[in-house]
């Protein structure tokens, strides 16, 4: 019965208000000072001698109860509450259990957008693998072709990202875990901000222990030759990685005299450590287009570019 009482006071009087003297906490008191028997007791004498009516004027319920009463009402108030609070805990769970969830899966591998194929991993989720992770850029792409040989008319992103394949074939042949932010001659995106976005977004999401961005110089002057390698301003922790790699360009067979290594604000070398952009050789000078132009020769600036990295963490992990 106390519960049919409840539903009819929830249900069939449309309760906004309740015009009642006595206090919250005074209800409160009563809801921990009596026991059920008492509730079951107390909503009986309330039916009784109480007279609910509801005023449509003042849009509540009006509880008309005999003097000394306030004892049966707090009762009664205090029952109401606490089956309206069972009965919102027991739905709010019931909706809870039956809410569909997303799968908390691993983060998923991103391909790029804009003009290259969609279906194309560019680099694999973060996994527990504990292989070193090396992220390779092969600058320029698609409508950004860069400069281009003096002698051949060669674009300087075919040469890029010639050189970063045999880099990841030769970087995944010694365990790394190598990525790519490009592995065809398209573009990331179609406008260059998007593109730069997007490359930075890979960056950012890859974990990459190693960034390196390869890129090919150019001067009006057909003599200036020699490699460069540039980490940025406000990443000094890159300079370790850039020292070891412009030393082993300059030593590998036929190079040019390195021009050493240098700090540049290039936004890709700013995200994370350990990040670094080489410009290899100068397209525009007639010896190094020859070199970089040929399959042996990209292949010499591969290893090279190899060697530093492997000497890079050798000295790293004795840290």
């Amino acid at each position: 019965m106390q519960v049919l009482f409840v539903l009819q006071c929830l249900f069939f009087y449309k309760i906004n208000t309740i015009s009642c003297t006595i206090p919250l906490y005074k209800t409160c008191f009563h809801l921990l000072k009596y026991k059920h028997t008492d509730f079951v007791e107390g909503i009986n004498e309330m039916r009784n001698s109480t007279r609910l009516e509801y005023d449509d004027a003042e849009q509540m319920i009006i509880i008309d109860a005999d003097a000394g009463s306030d004892g049966v009402i707090a009762q009664a108030l205090a029952y109401i509450v606490l089956s309206f609070a069972i009965i919102a805990s027991v739905l709010g769970v019931i909706f809870f259990a039956l809410m569909p969830r997303k799968s908390a899966g691993a983060l998923p591998a991103q391909a790029h957008t804009g003009t290259s194929d969609a279906d194309r991993t560019l680099y694999p989720a973060p996994t527990p693998d504990t292989r070193l992770r090396v992220l390779i850029d092969a600058g320029h792409g698609g409508f950004d072709p860069g400069t281009e040989g003096t002698e051949t008319g060669v674009s300087e992103s075919e040469v890029n990202l010639a050189i970063a394949l045999k880099l990841q074939s030769i970087l995944e042949n010694r365990g790394y875990l190598v990525m790519m932010t490009r592995t065809d001659g398209k573009a990331l995106a179609a406008g260059k901000q998007e593109d730069m976005a997007a490359r930075c977004s890979m960056i950012e999401r890859s974990g990459a222990d190693v960034f390196i961005s390869i890129h090919q110089n150019a001067f009006d002057s057909p003599s200036v030759c020699g490699c460069e390698v540039y980490y940025h301003e406000t990443r000094p922790e890159s300079k370790k990685l850039a020292d070891c790699v412009e030393k082993a360009l300059a030593a590998r067979d036929g190079a040019k005299p390195s021009r050493g290594v240098k700090t540049y604000g290039h936004m890709l070398t700013k995200l994370i450590p350990n990040s670094i952009l080489i410009e290899c050789g100068f397209i525009t000078n007639p010896d190094e287009e020859a070199e970089l132009v040929s399959s042996e020769g990209q292949a010499r600036i591969a290893e090279a570019i190899a060697q530093g990295i492997d000497a890079f963490f050798a000295d790293y992990d004795k840290k």
